[in-house]
């Protein structure tokens, strides 16, 4: 890391000083050591093998936009220990599911971050989070998932499952339950994901009360749940309230409220396939219905194409 960080050096000094430079790569490296551990391994390096890579194109900037750079660089990099409680996985998933695949990992937004500072679009506040960084790239939504939202309350939560869960179940369980949420389709995920981690965490403090095979088959069927609503993109959030409403006879109200009718019905929910899907978690939850469903099957939407 250091070593590359001392190759980009030369450059940087010359164009904004010995001083300055100095200055912003001390900065960045404490940043780096700073990263918390699931990033490091990669990110440790890639970063200064960034910065490196640029140091061999600043004869056509300014000073002001280097600074800039740097110091995109270093928000950037500091930003990073927000996400201490998601792995690189969980990361990256959110980032292309907020950016729509634009950017797929953090160099990417590293990439994206830097180029508004070349072209002299600094960020006008230091960003705490990476939440900050995107919001200021992307542009702020009013109802979507923060990063951390639904990573800090699962994992506040998750060393009490794991208490009470034998093995590492609790921990694999809370972990594939936020994979399987950040897979929730844009225009429910914002609030549903959101909502059922903090029902989770709220759960979580009632444990001692339950026996385990309860608490275990309360993770299982949130994972099932999560995974079946991974295809509902057809449907905006007042109209998957309409049809749940209909399909409950005015029973239940929304996806929420669905959810935890799913978790209070008693008998094993049979999976017809490896994943399952939301025609199956309706039929669990409600009953069979002869109405519409929620979902068209492949064959449905070919023809109709």
């Amino acid at each position: 890391m250091e070593v590359l960080l001392k190759r980009a050096e030369r450059p940087f000094k010359e164009k904004i000083g010995e001083e300055k430079t100095r200055e912003v790569f001390d900065k960045i490296i404490e940043a780096l050591n700073l990263m918390p551990n699931q990033f490091s391994g990669t990110l440790a390096s890639e970063i200064p093998r960034f910065i490196l890579s640029y140091s061999q194109n600043l004869d056509d900037l300014s000073t002001e936009k280097i600074e800039g750079i740097l110091l995109h660089v270093l928000i950037l990099t500091r930003s990073l220990s927000s996400l201490s409680d998601m792995n690189s996985s969980q990361v990256n998933q959110k980032l292309i599911n907020r950016s729509k695949s634009e950017m797929r990992n953090v160099l990417d937004l590293l990439k994206k971050f830097v180029e508004k500072a070349k072209v002299g679009e600094l960020i006008n506040k230091e960003a705490g989070t990476v939440d900050d960084i995107l919001d200021y790239i992307l542009g702020e939504e009013k109802e979507r998932l923060k990063f951390t939202d639904v990573g800090g309350f699962l994992k506040r939560a998750e060393k009490k499952y794991t208490m009470y869960l034998r093995g590492n179940k609790g921990q694999k369980l809370i972990n594939d339950i936020l994979s399987s949420l950040a897979g929730i389709p844009e225009v429910h995920r914002g609030y549903l994901a959101s909502d059922i981690s903090r029902f989770l965490a709220k759960y979580s403090e009632t444990l001692s009360e339950k026996k385990e095979s309860e608490i275990e088959r309360t993770l299982t069927k949130t994972l099932n749940y999560s995974k079946g609503i991974t295809k509902l993109k057809d449907l905006n959030k007042e109209e998957m309230n309409q049809f749940i409403i209909n399909r409950s006879k005015h029973k239940v109200r929304n996806l929420f409220e669905l959810y935890k009718v799913f978790l209070e019905r008693e008998e094993v929910f049979i999976l017809k396939e490896e994943k399952p899907n939301f025609d199956e978690i309706l039929d669990y939850t409600l009953g069979r219905s002869s109405g519409p469903k929620a979902l068209k099957s492949n064959d449905e939407n070919n023809s109709a194409e």
